[in-house]
């Protein structure tokens, strides 16, 4: 009989209708919490431990119930979950369940610790003899992180509890180091801001000129002035745009990203097509982009969405730097320095040779100038 009987909340029915992909897994997780109510409860009574099971259950869980056979009588609790065990939590074809582990990859939200928990959760049902093995093979193929596989790979007889600790390592110090990032970034930019204003202020008229003489000296007022805070790029063409222009894959994030390299862009640009690309792989939060954005001889700003801090990375270098995002599908562009930071353009000036024409070849090339009326005598 039930004795020293305490208050107990009751449980949430189970849900048998919905996604029956995730059914075996969810019966799992009610009969565990079920089983732990009836300790709760200090029910040891079989009778009523089956009452309680199927009052608990719903009604939707008694009418399949109702439909079982081999259910037992009703002071059988064993017979009643075994029934029900084997409904919700058929057999699993093994095969079928190591795919979908094998096929199970990082998501951009997840820390490593939820994927290895994920993972965990796949491999119950695949009948591994070493789980831990086979979740340490899998994190090392399908991580997001680059570093991670690299110090993995480096030593074949690492445990997974090292790979999840240097994981977590890598997911700290990669979010403090944006902070800080960002953080000189915002005091640079107000640093810069003040320096243009001091350099504005003097560069004002002496109060001594007359407001009318000023306008005789500097002319009207011009509303299509160029601020010091314009940047310019060359060019930005719809998709299917030229070919022949100097293209290169670039991993921005670790996610690879055509882009054209400018070599007259003063700022790093990507279109909104490319940017949502890398929203699917890790949520980028914008910042507001300061600087005004023209294309080459146009007068009309192109429409910026934000900007934000980016690690770029090809065969020949990496680096980090800010990018801009435009509205649109007009093609990604990689500025000069960030082309030169990456190693993809080099210009070596030093092998410009200057060649200064002497007297007699400017005599005999242009020689029709220095005869007939006008010219100066005796040159």
């Amino acid at each position: 009989m039930a004795t020293g009987r305490i208050n107990v909340a009751p449980m949430a029915p189970f849900d048998p209708m919905s996604d029956p992909n995730s059914l075996s897994q969810r019966w799992k997780k009610w009969k565990r919490r079920f089983e732990t109510y009836l300790v709760a409860l200090n029910v040891t009574e079989k009778k009523q431990k089956r009452a309680l099971l199927l009052y608990q259950a719903g009604q939707e869980t008694q009418d399949i119930f109702d439909t079982l056979v081999d259910i037992g009588e009703d002071d059988d609790y064993d017979s009643a979950i075994a029934a029900l065990d084997t409904y919700f939590s058929p057999k699993k074809h093994v095969d079928f369940e190591i795919f979908k582990f094998r096929e199970a990859k990082q998501q951009p939200h997840e820390t490593i610790d939820q994927f290895s928990t994920r993972l965990r959760k796949l491999a119950a049902t695949c009948d591994f003899e070493n789980i831990d093995k086979e979740v340490k093979s899998a994190i090392i193929q399908n991580c997001l992180s680059k570093r991670l596989r690299r110090y993995a790979l480096l030593d074949s007889e690492v445990t997974l509890a090292k790979i999840l600790a240097k994981g977590r390592a890598f997911e700290l110090s990669e979010s403090q180091a944006t902070g800080i990032e960002n953080a000189l970034d915002s005091t640079h930019m107000t640093n810069a801001r003040k320096a243009r204003v001091g350099q504005q202020e003097n560069r004002r008229p002496s109060k001594k000129y007359h407001k009318n003489k000023v306008h005789k000296i500097y002319g009207k007022p011009s509303s299509s002035e160029s601020s010091s805070e314009d940047e310019f790029i060359f060019t930005l063409k719809p998709t299917g745009r030229d070919k022949t222009t100097p293209q290169v894959q670039i991993s921005v994030n670790t996610t690879p990203i055509n882009m054209v390299i400018d070599t007259g862009a003063s700022i790093d640009i990507i279109d909104e097509l490319a940017f949502n690309t890398l929203q699917k792989q890790r949520p980028i939060a914008l910042q507001r982009s300061k600087p005004r954005i023209f294309a080459y001889g146009a007068t009309n700003q192109l429409p910026v969405m934000g900007q934000f801090r980016a690690t770029l990375e090809c065969l020949t270098g990496a680096t980090t730097t800010q990018v801009h995002v435009i509205k649109g599908n007009f093609g990604c562009l990689l500025s000069y320095q960030t082309a030169s930071a990456l190693g993809l353009i080099m210009l070596n000036v030093n092998n410009v040779k200057p060649e200064h024409a002497t007297h007699e070849q400017l005599m005999k090339e242009y020689a029709h100038l220095f005869n007939g009326i006008g010219t100066q005598s005796k040159f």
